[in-house]
């Protein structure tokens, strides 16, 4: 009896202490297994009848999440199109999930219309204003089968700043193979940004897929420019008129060359540096208080100089001068880095310094400013850090200017003001314990259930994945068996039923867009062989040999090719093949 009582409280004792251990965990680090969510959209302003891709993404440490509640969006948009991704990454032994939700999105109206908030994962996602302008562009080349659009930011821009420069194309019809060309500007410097959009969108009354290409531009000489035309050059396939066959041609399209006056730097403008920005600001490590100084030792200051619409080598050094009180010394190299936005570039230059007082009392570290051009205003503007004045020993709060214009100092704390406050916060931190832990309990019986729920639809899930895969086995094994005993028609029929499983959302229509699916020209030219003879019922005496070789070669480049996909990163390069334009590959 004694001894039960004893295994009882012991068992106490440890389910007690586990709890504690849990709830410090949960104290120490109560967000650690947040959900983040976010919502962004892949381009804005946008023209009525385009749609955009909405991107709805969760992140954190769980299992089985909903899909997210996209109700909201029925009454300004129509939903065209949705897909998933979803990357793992195992951290501690837990499963750290990314999933992603694309949606293709029509605006049904113009104006500025707001994304509403959405609820992805039990939370909810910001709202995102998307502008809806109506097309006023040239609607001439508007309904043919294929045209190209080119479109700058401005066309009257600073020298050395940036200006956008975007490429649309736009095709109604299959394309076999097509090359497009970048810009043509010698007179400053391109770079590629991002990677290409895909969308719909409506010219003339004719529904049209588009490729959209974006550039960063930046001119290197004032003066007025023409910018030749981009060009694009493709395989299509035709019918003659009379005796219905088919045949394919090679064709090329331009667009309209645009004019760029580019000016030269204002003679107002007063800086060192010519730095036309759409915004610049400066960042300072220590966040508005300094350390605390002592004599004769370093401290490390770092300052940021962040930028939109430059690029990374025209951000000048951060230079201070010395003075008696303090000896400062810069880093020898800094640290750039460039990210970009839909429509900008964006870079960040930062400078270490180490600074050493020279003196037992006070330490000046002076101002640091840059000139700069703000090229939405059209007006020079100055970014600055104020000088600092700190006593040695003593550390500052910048944040607070005296009457004099220099730096507060900081107050010091009466002792029983502290011990009052700490006992009133003791009372504070066991009322928040007892919380947090009813929210644990609740937590562990909330995840319970939905447990079950998310492990009953993952079986589901894999018993789809499943059943496709064992249907897109047996299609291969019945091309395989066609292609051995040269059945020409089983061989056709069996791969179009292959490709609809395969590509269930945007399956080809004929054996012909298969081939550039798989993006093989060996396999291109046999499947066109093998329609040759179907169409002139000349297939006793084909041989499917080459074809299922060149089959089975095109699906291992495509598998190999998804297992490097998250590994890449995008290039630009002059000209850019079949698998950079068009469906049928995996995109991001």
């Amino acid at each position: 009896m004694v001894g039960d009582m004893r295994r009882m409280m012991s068992s106490r004792i440890v389910w007690c202490l586990g709890l504690t251990a849990l709830f410090a965990g949960l104290f120490s680090a109560p967000f650690a297994n947040a959900i983040e969510v976010s919502a962004t959209i892949d381009r804005s302003p946008i023209y009525l009848d385009e749609s955009v891709n909405l991107v709805l993404t969760a992140e954190g440490e769980m299992t089985g999440m909903d899909s997210p509640d996209v109700s909201p969006l029925h009454q300004d948009f129509e939903i065209l199109g949705q897909s998933t991704q979803t990357n793992i990454n195992i951290v501690n032994n837990t499963p750290h999930i990314v999933q992603s939700w694309i949606f293709e999105i029509q605006p049904k109206r113009l104006g500025q219309i707001e994304i509403p908030s959405l609820g992805v994962a039990g939370e909810q996602t910001q709202p995102i204003q998307l502008a809806v302008r109506e097309f006023t562009g040239n609607l001439a080349v508007a309904g043919a089968d294929i045209f190209l659009e080119v479109e700058v930011s401005s066309d009257n821009p600073y020298v050395q700043s940036q200006v956008n420069f975007t490429t649309r194309l736009f095709y109604s019809i299959p394309i076999l193979n097509g090359k497009l060309s970048d810009p043509d500007l010698p007179f400053g410097t391109v770079e590629g940004m991002a990677q290409d959009k895909r969308y719909n969108a409506k010219r003339a009354g004719v529904d049209y897929r588009v490729i959209e290409r974006r550039y960063a531009f930046f001119p290197e000489q004032s003066g007025l420019f023409s910018v030749p035309p981009i060009e694009f050059t493709c395989l299509l396939e035709r019918k003659d008129p009379v005796t219905q066959s088919l045949f394919h041609v090679r064709e090329r399209y331009s667009s309209n060359s645009i004019s760029l006056e580019v000016k030269p730097i204002p003679r107002s403008f007063t800086g060192a540096t010519w730095l036309p920005a759409q915004d610049l600001k400066l960042l300072d490590s220590w966040q508005g208080r300094a350390p605390k100084f002592e004599f004769g030792k370093p401290e490390a200051r770092r300052i940021s100089i962040d930028s939109v619409g430059l690029r990374a080598v025209q951000l000048p050094a951060v230079n201070f001068e010395e003075n008696a009180t303090a000896r400062i010394y810069g880093g020898s190299n800094a640290d750039l880095r460039t990210s970009q936005t839909y429509d900008w570039a964006v870079v960040r230059r930062t400078d270490e310094f180490a600074i050493i007082p020279q003196s037992d009392t006070r330490v000046e570290v002076p101002e640091f400013s840059i000139v700069w051009w703000d090229v939405n205003e059209d007006r020079e503007k100055v970014a600055k850090l104020p000088p600092i004045s700190i006593d040695i020993g003593h550390p500052i709060n910048l944040s607070q200017p005296n009457e004099a214009g220099g730096n507060a100092q900081s107050e010091p704390t009466d002792v029983a003001q502290d011990r009052v406050s700490g006992v009133a916060a003791i009372g504070q931190w066991q009322l928040i314990s007892l919380a947090l832990l009813v929210i644990w309990l609740l937590t562990i019986l909330a995840w319970y259930a939905k447990s079950r729920t998310a492990r009953a639809r993952s079986f589901n899930e894999n018993a789809g994945r499943m059943q496709r895969l064992e249907t897109e086995n047996r299609l291969r094994q019945n091309i395989q068996s066609a292609c051995q005993t040269g059945d020409a028609k089983l061989v056709s029929h069996s791969m179009l039923e292959w490709a609809c499983v395969y590509w269930r959302d945007s399956a080809p229509r004929n054996l012909l867009e298969l081939g550039c699916y798989l993006d093989s020209a060996e396999l291109i030219e046999e499947l066109q062989n093998l329609d040759r003879k179907i169409y002139a019922g000349e297939t006793s005496s084909w041989d499917g040999s080459a074809l299922w070789r060149y089959f089975v070669s095109a699906l291992n480049a495509r598998a190999k090719g998804q297992r490097n996909h998250q590994r890449r990163f995008w290039k630009k390069s002059r000209g850019y093949e079949l698998d950079e334009l068009w469906p049928g590959e995996s995109h991001p």
